[in-house]
């Protein structure tokens, strides 16, 4: 492993010129060090995304360029690269938040081909798991929220160990919350897919939604009844909008304003 100090440096791998966001030269001083290395490395880490990106970190645009800049990395060195990000303020607070827990514009996951997770057990959350609540900072839940290249994973739990080290491990929830936190889960995918219908499609109806992309083997995995109580539940909480159509026929579904 070699790790190489940039501290007070300037970091950007994407810059604006001209009122244009462009790929700067570090990008090609990383590939040039990655090729000097005495053994091609198979993984290069840029910690954390946010020094290395230079444009609107809301601009799906920027987002998309600096994730097209790690790609050019990644084909000159034939390493993954890996860019980690910080969670929004309401993904700190939501311990089923998916794709839209990632800060900043949906198009860094959208043009990432991976993307996981990881969450302190929350104190209030604790008990689920019969651990005290003094406890619950030892425990992370480490999921995977977008995988192109593998099968759907259920994640795990890791326990933090002597100087931080992560292990796995494993904690049990009681049948009840078992039933509560597949419930949840369910929600939250459901949510998840709606909104990104929604960001590529434009509102919908609850109706056209679930006739076109409930069932099992829809983008939902989950029944018409499932997708319908838990569109009803979004909108309720707030988590989505329901609006009028423009013809008079019925409501249309719309993002609220922080997820545009």
């Amino acid at each position: 492993m070699f790790i190489l100090d940039r501290v007070g440096g300037d970091n950007r791998l994407t810059t604006t010129v001209g009122g244009e966001i462009e790929r700067t030269e570090l990008a090609d001083r990383i590939i040039a060090t990655a090729k000097a290395m005495p053994e091609a490395p198979v993984l290069i880490v840029l910690d954390p995304l946010a020094r290395f990106d230079g444009g609107d970190p809301n601009s799906n645009a920027d987002g998309t360029r600096l994730i097209e800049t790690a790609e050019h990395v990644r084909r000159a060195t034939g390493a993954t690269v890996l860019l980690p990000h910080h969670v929004s303020k309401a993904g700190l607070r939501d311990s089923e938040a998916g794709q839209e827990a990632i800060r900043g514009a949906s198009g860094l996951v959208d043009g990432a081909r991976w993307v996981g997770l990881m969450a302190t057990l929350r104190r209030d959350e604790a008990k689920k798991y019969r651990v005290e609540a003094d406890e619950a900072s030892r425990f992370v839940r480490f999921t995977i929220v977008k995988g192109n290249y593998g099968p759907p994973w259920e994640g795990m739990w890791l326990e933090r160990g002597d100087g931080g080290v992560l292990y796995p491990t494993k904690l049990n929830l009681s049948r009840a919350n078992a039933r509560q936190q597949r419930a949840e889960e369910t929600y939250q995918r459901v949510l998840g897919e709606t909104r990104d219908l929604l960001r590529r499609h434009g509102p919908m109806s609850i109706r056209h939604i679930r006739d076109h992309y409930a069932g099992k083997s829809g983008v939902f995995q989950a029944g018409e009844k499932t997708v319908r109580e838990a569109l009803d539940r979004a909108v309720e909480d707030g988590a989505l909008i329901s609006r009028p159509c423009p013809n008079g026929n019925g409501n249309h579904l719309h993002l609220v304003p922080d997820d545009k």
